[in-house]
């Protein structure tokens, strides 16, 4: 065969098939025959069915020809519509195609017209018939098909559909596509055990049973969905059954929940978060009643014997003694206002405190101490600078800090601390170390921590540590301790987000 007669009989083929599809589409039960006319061929004459002559407002004058018609064609469509009934009536060439016309009343219809030739025994052409439908309504239909699978294809959820017997996957939607990172070939070759792995076949066919026996119309459940490259992401599935007898396919719409997973445990680590701070409230209120009764005792006692002092003397030698009442009074209060502003999480604003000032700051608030005990502090910074924290907080964990290191010196040795400092990825590592009497404390034990007194110091109130891990926590960072008894306490303190 030649190339010649090959791309003849392929684009006959084209048209074949074309014009078939558009004859399916004039028989549509939404098509509205409009009416007809015929050409003939012999006698040069046109006519008209009624309905189109009503329509086209078309009066008997004679040379009106096609004009009632073509004068009505649309401008776009006008040329396409004047050559197809031109080939028709010069060369007897049968078509079929769409065009819109525009009626009197301004009204826009979508028709079809379909060309057909009658032909003599001889096989010339005799007469051109001409059909018009109305398939405006028909075109719309298709027009909204066409705009609701496009939101399917590019919906952001993922939506699946797979045979109801071998369980392989139909269709998949771009969202599906994009987010499980397949291709359509290869998921085309996958069912949805391939990406639930939370799934035996047997659990899988249990889901589904309701939908097949009819008991359920949908099923809902969560799971987990595998990409391609191994990694999982929680899903939340609406899974329903589709079609009729043996064309029946499973329609699943699948929603990535990892943003609401995330806010839920969020939520659930808040309402523990919370659950903790009032115990820790509750302690701390029991620790300030505890504290407070004994300066009260003490301040009402004083109060009496001021009273009841008759002798001058006398009352100067009680009023000195109102003063570490007095004291130890408001250092108590300071420390509730302090305990409940942080464990209620109010916001501060985090800052960049120059390290080496803070130390010596807060080391200026030991004076008596380093007269006393004459320490060796050494400095091991390790270039770090600047550490970021709220101000406050950072002055209080290094006070704490220290105090403690003051507090629980061993009297056998001269007190030695040693403060360091490190970038660990995007974390500064702050250590306190000091050689006192150290204490014995398991790996991971956060007691040290909580509210309580401390009975190896008689000045000791319980609120440092537990004051200084309620701050760290406030900015997310972590503290921990590492010591042994007889040889000294190391204090860790990981301040994050420091880049």
């Amino acid at each position: 065969m030649s190339k010649s007669m090959f791309d003849n009989l392929s684009l006959r083929a084209k048209e074949f098939t074309r014009n078939q599809a558009l004859s399916a589409l004039a028989q549509d039960p939404l098509a509205k025959e409009w009416g007809t006319w015929h050409y003939d061929l012999i006698f040069k004459k046109l006519s008209w069915s009624e309905e189109l002559t009503d329509i086209f407002k078309i009066e008997g004058k004679k040379g009106q020809g096609f004009d009632p018609y073509i004068n009505l064609v649309v401008e776009e469509d006008r040329e396409r519509v004047k050559k197809a009934l031109n080939l028709a009536l010069e060369e007897g060439k049968i078509d079929a195609l769409m065009h819109k016309v525009q009626l009197k009343n301004g009204n826009i219809k979508t028709l079809f017209l379909e060309i057909k030739i009658a032909y003599d025994n001889a096989g010339k052409p005799l007469i051109v018939f001409g059909t018009l439908n109305d398939v405006t309504e028909t075109k719309h239909v298709q027009s909204q098909e066409v705009k609701l699978l496009n939101v399917i294809q590019h919906s952001v959820n993922e939506i699946y559909l797979f045979d109801a017997d071998t369980l392989k996957f139909l269709y998949i939607n771009d969202g599906a596509l994009n987010n499980s990172g397949y291709q359509v070939n290869e998921v085309k070759q996958m069912t949805p055990l391939d990406i639930k792995p939370e799934f035996t076949e047997q659990k899988f066919q249990d889901l589904i049973k309701p939908l097949i026996d009819g008991s359920q119309e949908k099923v809902l459940f969560e799971t987990v969905h595998l990409r391609k490259d191994g990694s999982l992401y929680p899903v939340e599935i609406h899974l329903q059954l589709m079609g009729h007898g043996d064309n029946k396919a499973f329609l699943a719409i699948v929603l990535d929940i990892t943003q609401r997973k995330k806010a839920e445990e969020k939520i659930r680590q808040s309402h523990n978060s919370l659950k903790d701070q009032n115990k820790q409230l509750l302690r701390f209120c029991d620790l300030v009643l505890d504290n407070l009764k004994e300066p009260l005792k003490n301040l009402a006692d004083l109060t009496e014997d001021l009273e009841k002092a008759s002798e001058e003397a006398t009352r100067k030698n009680l009023i000195p003694k109102l003063r570490p009442e007095v004291t130890h009074l408001q250092e108590t209060f300071e420390y509730l206002i302090e305990g409940l502003r942080v464990s209620q999480s109010l916001e501060m604003d985090s800052k960049w405190n120059d390290l080496e000032s803070a130390l010596k700051k807060s080391l200026g608030k030991f004076e008596s101490e380093l007269v006393l005990y004459s320490p060796k502090i050494d400095l091991d910074l390790k270039e770090v600078k600047t550490i970021k924290c709220p101000p406050k907080y950072f002055d209080s964990i290094l006070e704490n800090l220290l105090s403690n290191a003051f507090k629980y010196h061993s009297p056998e040795r001269k007190l030695h601390i040693i403060v360091g400092a490190e970038h660990v990825n995007d974390s500064t590592l702050l250590t306190i170390k000091d050689n006192g009497i150290g204490m014995q404390i398991k790996g991971g034990d956060e007691s040290i921590f909580e509210i309580k007194p401390q009975k190896k110091h008689p000045n000791s109130k319980g609120f440092g540590l537990f004051l200084t891990k309620t701050q760290v926590d406030a900015i997310g960072g972590t503290i921990w301790v590492e010591s042994e008894e007889g040889k000294g306490t190391t204090f860790f303190v990981e301040f994050p987000n420091q880049k």
